[in-house]
Parts: C-alpha cells; structure tokens; sequence
C-alpha cells in the first residue's frame, strides 16, 4: 500500500484559487461602477439655470404696442426685408401643401 501525497494537489489548487482572487469579479466591478459620483444636471444647477432662463428670454420675440405691425416680418428692420420675409413663407406654405398633395 502506498500512500499517495497529500499536499501537492492542496498546493495546486490554492495557486490557481490565489490567482483567481487578483482578477476581480463582475460584481466588483459593477460595484466600482455603481460608486462612480453622479453627473450633475445642467437644468439643477442654479447658476446654469438662470443662464439658460437669460438666454431664453433673449430668443423670445418682444411684444411691441405697434398695431400695424407685420405678422410676418420677424422684427426684420426694412420693408424689403418684409417683403422677401412673407414671400419666403409663401413659398414654404405652397411647397408644403404640394407636399401634402401629392
């Protein structure tokens, strides 16, 4: 009867579980993910906030108190500018409704 030797498979096996605890697991690393910092919103933060608020309160168009003011000039500052503005529109709405026809 020969004995057979105990400690080397006991020395194998603890060298590949030694070298399996170096490589982390999949829930180590999702774990490392989930600790990441959040990103901060640009609508929470105030300062940024109110720089949009500003920014969007200078797109708006401005209401003016002129009565006779043209629905389609867009603010534009001459009368051709109006007038090359409406046609413009004119052209859209015709192209549209081709579109829509056809």
């Amino acid at each position: 009867m020969v004995s057979k030797p105990t400690s080397a498979p006991s020395k194998a096996k603890s060298a590949s579980g030694s070298a399996k605890k170096k490589t982390p697991s999949l829930v180590a690393n999702s774990l490392k993910k989930t600790q990441r910092k959040p990103k901060a919103s640009k609508f929470k933060d105030a300062t940024a906030r109110e720089h949009l608020d500003r920014h969007t309160n200078q797109l708006l168009a401005t209401p003016s108190d002129d009565k006779t003011d043209d629905a389609f000039s867009y603010h534009t500052g001459s009368k051709a500018d109006q007038r090359r503005t409406r046609a413009q529109v004119d052209q859209a709405a015709l192209a549209l409704d081709m579109l829509m026809k056809s």
